[in-house]
C-alpha cells in the first residue's frame, strides 16, 4: 500500500494546521507518501501551481472540514477539493472536532465522509478506506460548463506553474564550496495596488490602496484595468485571480462564467464582434453561446495585454501599385488598442471586466473607459525585498548597497530571475553591482544568467543532454521573434507553431518546444499556441539575435538587424545602435538612425553622454537629431545651451526640439536672439517658425519681419498665421511697417485682410496700389479691404 498512496492533505490555515501536521507525521512514520502546503503564504499572493501540481501528483485527497470551513465561502479547502475533482481523484472528508456535518459544502455532500474525533481510533479507519482504492465519485451538480471550467482550470494552473513567479523552490547546484544541492524556500513576493476611479459618476473615493487584487476588484464592482510597468506582475496577478473565479463559478453556478484571453489574438479590421473573437479561441463555447451570455451579462472577461496591439492600423482602398508595391489609398486609421476599448464599452454593463495594460501604452491611447475603476500594481519597497531575499543573505548584500540594483529590482519579475539566477551564486552576485550604472547590460546579464541555470539544471535532471544546445534555443527563438515582429519573413519552412496567437514558420519539431517550456522559457495558452513567460524575455532573445546579425559580413541581415532593434525598449539596443551609426554601409547607418529615433525614450540618457563624450559631428549631430524628438522636461536647459554650438546643424536641431516648449519665457527669449542674429539662414527660419508657434506678442517685431526677409515661404506663412491670431492693437505697427514689401502673392493675399482687419487709415495708401494689381483677386482683395476702412474708389 505504501508504494502506491501519494495523499494530498488540504486544510484551512486558520484552524486545520494542527490537524494537517499530525497527519503528515502519521503517512510518513508508514512509508506513505503525503503533500501538505507548509508555505507561509496569503493564499490571495499566491502566484504559483505548487499545491495544484501536488494535487495531480496525488492518488487520494483527504480534506480536514474544520470550523472556519464552514464559516467561510472562500475557504481555499474548497479550490483544493474543486480542482481534485477535475482530476478525478478519490476525495475523503473528514469530521474533525467541532465542526458541524450539517455544514459540509455542498461541492462533496454526496461523497461518504468520516468522523475524526479520536486519531488514535480513526486513522487506522482511514488507512483502511484509502487502501481499498476508492474510484473517483462525481458530484452531483449540473452545470453545462463544468468540463469547461474544468479544463480552463488546468491551463491556468499549468500557466501558473510555468511562470517564473511560481519558482518557489529554488536550487543551487553542487560547487567545491558546497558538498551537495540544497534548496531555498523563497517567500511569496507581496503585490501593492493603488487605485483610481476612472467613471466620473462612481461615488467611490479618488484613491484607495489594496493589499491584494481580490480587495481591488471588490473594491471597483468587478470592472477594471489592472496597469503596471513591464515586469510588474500584471498577467500573473490576472491568472492567478483566475484560478479563484474558476474555483468560486465550480462552487456556485450563478457567478459569471470566466473568460480568459489574450488581447494580442485580437485581429484588428477583421469584423469580428468580441463574442466572435472569444469563441474563436475557444473550443468549447461557441459564438452563440458567447454572445447569448455576453447580452445577459453573465460573463467574466479576463483580457491580458491591452498593450501587445498595434498602435496604428491603416485602412486602405484601391488595388496596390504592381511596380512599386505601394497600397492603395488610404482610407482610415485608427488606434487598434482604442477601438478594441470602445468595443467592449458595446457590451451589456453586467459583464464583469478585468483588462491589463502597461501603464505607458495606456497613457498614449488617452480615452475614457467604461469600467468603474484602474488600480496599478505598485514597485516593491526595501522591507517587501528585504523578506523576500531573507535567505538569500548575498543577494540581499548586494540590492541594499547598490542603489542601481536595488531600483531595478523593484520589479517582480526582475527579482523572481535575479533570486533563481544568483541563489549560492554570491561571488557573482556581488559583481552584479558593477553593472547597475547600465541598466541594459544588467537586465542582459539576469536574463542570461537565468536561463543558462533553468538550461544546467534541465541537463542534470536527465542521464540525456537535451536535444538542442542553448545556442540552438537562442538562435529559434530570437528567429522566430526577429521575423515576427519585423515582418521580414522571405523563405517558406516546413513546420508551423504558433506564438501569441499568431502562426509562426520553425524548423524545429515538438521536442524543442517541450524543451523550452521545461526552461520556463515559454507557457502554452492553449493546445499548440504559446507565449513567452513575460515580453522582457522576448526581446531578450530579439536583442541577441539582433546583436549577432549585426556582426554579419553581408549588408542585408545588418540592415534587417538594425530594423529590428527599434522594437527592443532597451538600453542595451540603444547602445548597439550607437555602434551601427559608423557601419561602412549608408542604408544600415540610415536605419540604425531611424531606428533611434523610435527609442528616443529609452535612448535619452544614452544619447547625451554620447553627445558630451564625443567630437565626432556626425555622431553629435544624430545624438541631438534623436532626442529632439521625444525630448524630456529636464532636457530643456541642454537645448537651450546647445543653440551658442558652433555646428550649424546642431543649432537648427537644437532650435527644433525648443518647440516642445514654445510657451516659456525662456525658450522665447532665446529664440528671438536667435531668429535675427545667426548666422546661418537655415537657423533663423528655424527659429522664426518656432517663435510663431508660440504666438508670443513680445516677438511680434520680428515676425512681421519675417513677412518680408525670410527666405523660407513656410516661415513667412506661419509668422502671417501667427500674427492674425494676436490681438489688434499689438500687431497694427509692426505690420503697417512691412505691408509694402511682401510680394509672394499667397501671403500678400491673407496680408491685405489682415489690412482691412486692423482698423487703421494709414493702410488705405497701401490698398489702393494693389487696385492695380495684375491678379484679379488681389484687386478683389484690396477693394474689400479698402471697404472694411471706409475708402470707396473714384468713379
Amino acid at each position: 500500500m505504501s508504494e502506491k498512496l501519494n495523499v494530498f492533505i488540504s486544510y484551512a490555515r486558520e484552524d486545520g494546521r494542527d490537524y494537517a501536521d499530525h497527519l503528515y507525521r502519521a503517512f510518513s512514520e508508514r512509508g506513505i507518501a503525503a503533500w501538505r502546503d507548509e508555505r507561509n503564504i496569503n493564499p490571495y499572493q499566491d502566484f504559483s501551481g505548487e499545491i495544484e501540481k501536488a494535487i495531480e501528483d496525488s492518488t487520494h485527497v483527504v480534506a480536514c472540514l474544520t470550523p472556519s470551513i464552514a464559516q467561510r465561502k472562500d475557504s481555499f479547502v474548497r479550490r483544493e477539493i474543486l480542482y481534485a475533482q477535475g482530476w478525478q481523484k478519490p476525495i475523503t472528508p473528514l469530521l474533525m472536532p467541532g465542526f458541524d456535518k450539517r455544514h459540509i459544502p455542498t461541492l462533496i455532500n454526496h461523497l461518504t465522509w468520516m468522523e475524526f474525533q479520536e486519531f488514535g481510533e480513526d486513522f487506522p479507519h482511514l488507512l483502511q478506506r484509502l487502501g481499498r482504492n476508492e474510484t473517483f465519485v462525481p458530484s452531483t451538480q449540473q452545470d453545462p460548463f463544468q468540463d469547461y471550467l474544468h479544463a480552463l482550470y488546468k491551463d491556468v494552473v499549468s500557466f501558473l506553474d510555468s511562470t517564473v513567479f511560481s519558482l518557489i523552490t529554488l536550487h543551487s547546484e553542487a560547487t567545491p564550496e558546497v558538498v551537495k544541492p540544497r534548496e531555498v524556500r523563497a517567500r511569496a513576493l507581496p503585490m501593492g495596488f493603488k487605485g483610481l476611479a476612472v467613471k466620473q459618476e462612481t461615488s467611490q473615493p479618488d484613491q484607495s490602496y489594496f493589499d491584494s487584487f481580490h480587495n481591488a476588484y471588490d473594491y471597483f464592482g468587478g470592472r477594471l484595468l489592472l496597469l503596471g510597468d513591464p515586469g510588474a506582475g500584471k498577467t500573473t496577478t490576472l491568472m492567478a485571480f483566475a484560478r479563484e473565479a474558476i474555483a468560486q463559478r465550480l462552487d456556485d453556478s450563478t457567478l459569471p462564467l470566466p473568460i480568459v484571453a489574450p488581447v494580442a489574438s485580437y485581429i484588428t479590421g477583421s469584423g469580428l464582434s468580441v463574442g466572435g473573437w472569444l469563441a474563436n479561441l475557444n473550443s468549447y463555447l461557441n459564438a452563440t453561446t458567447i454572445d447569448q451570455l455576453l447580452q445577459q451579462g453573465k460573463l467574466l472577461l479576463l483580457l491580458d495585454g491591452l498593450d501587445e496591439l498595434e498602435s496604428e492600423y491603416v485602412v486602405t482602398g484601391g488595388a496596390s501599385d504592381e511596380i512599386t508595391g505601394k497600397e492603395g489609398a488610404v482610407i482610415e486609421r485608427f488606434d487598434p488598442r482604442k477601438r478594441f476599448l470602445e468595443n467592449l464599452a458595446q457590451l451589456n454593463p453586467v459583464n464583469k471586466v478585468l483588462v491589463t495594460c502597461r501603464v505607458k501604452d495606456f497613457d498614449e491611447i488617452n480615452t475614457q473607459v467604461s469600467l468603474n475603476g484602474a488600480i496599478t500594481l505598485q514597485p516593491l519597497d526595501d522591507e517587501q525585498m528585504a523578506e523576500y531575499l531573507r535567505d538569500q543573505p548575498a543577494l540581499l548584500s548586494a540590492i541594499q548597497t547598490d542603489e542601481g540594483l536595488r531600483e531595478m529590482s523593484r520589479t517582480p519579475l526582475l527579482l523572481s530571475l535575479l533570486t533563481y539566477a544568483y541563489a549560492g551564486l554570491g561571488a557573482k552576485t556581488a559583481a552584479l553591482g558593477d553593472l547597475s550604472k547600465s541598466p541594459g547590460e544588467l537586465r542582459w546579464e539576469i536574463f542570461s544568467t537565468y536561463i543558462q541555470r533553468r538550461y544546467e539544471r534541465e541537463q542534470m535532471r536527465s542521464s540525456h543532454p537535451p536535444a538542442y544546445s542553448l545556442e540552438a534555443i537562442y538562435e529559434v527563438l530570437g528567429q522566430v521573434f526577429f521575423y515576427y515582429m519585423t515582418k521580414v519573413f522571405k523563405t517558406s519552412l516546413k513546420r508551423r507553431i504558433v506564438f501569441n496567437g499568431t502562426e509562426f514558420p520553425i524548423q524545429q519539431n515538438d521536442a524543442f518546444v517541450e524543451l523550452v517550456q521545461r526552461l520556463h522559457l515559454i507557457v502554452p495558452v492553449r493546445p499548440k499556441v504559446y507565449r513567452f513567460i513575460h515580453l522582457l524575455l522576448r526581446d531578450h532573445f530579439l536583442l541577441a539575435y539582433c546583436r549577432k546579425m549585426l556582426h554579419s559580413s553581408d549588408t542585408t541581415p545588418r540592415i534587417e538587424a538594425a530594423q529590428g532593434l527599434s522594437l527592443v525598449k532597451d538600453s542595451l539596443a540603444v547602445e548597439t545602435l550607437i555602434e551601427s551609426i559608423n557601419d561602412t554601409d549608408p542604408i544600415v547607418r540610415a536605419t540604425a538612425v531611424k531606428s533611434l529615433s523610435t527609442l528616443a525614450e529609452v535612448a535619452s540618457d544614452t544619447l547625451m553622454e554620447l553627445f558630451d563624450s564625443t567630437t565626432n559631428p556626425r555622431m553629435r549631430q544624430v545624438a541631438v537629431s534623436v532626442l529632439s524628438r521625444s525630448p524630456k522636461p529636464p532636457q530643456r536647459d541642454w537645448f537651450l545651451n546647445l543653440l551658442s554650438d558652433s555646428d550649424d546643424i546642431i543649432r537648427r536641431l537644437a532650435v527644433e526640439a525648443l518647440y516642445w516648449w514654445q510657451k516659456s519665457d525662456e525658450v522665447v527669449t532665446a529664440l528671438m536672439r536667435v531668429a535675427p542674429e545667426d548666422h546661418n539662414l537655415w537657423v533663423r527660419d528655424s527659429a522664426l517658425r518656432v517663435l510663431a508657434k508660440s504666438q508670443n506678442v513680445r516677438a511680434v517685431d520680428i515676425l512681421a519681419d519675417a513677412l518680408w526677409n525670410s527666405r523660407y515661404d513656410n516661415a513667412k506663412f506661419d509668422a502671417m498665421k501667427a500674427l492674425a491670431a494676436m490681438p489688434v492693437e499689438q500687431i497694427r505697427e509692426p505690420i503697417l511697417r512691412v505691408a509694402d514689401r511682401v510680394i509672394n502673392l499667397s501671403l500678400l493675399r491673407d496680408l491685405i485682410v489682415l489690412l482691412g482687419e486692423l482698423g487703421d487709415v494709414r493702410a488705405i495708401p497701401i490698398l489702393k496700389t494693389h487696385l492695380q494689381h495684375p491678379n484679379s483677386f488681389v484687386q478683389r482683395d484690396a477693394k474689400a479691404a479698402l471697404e472694411k476702412l471706409g475708402y470707396k474708389e473714384e468713379t
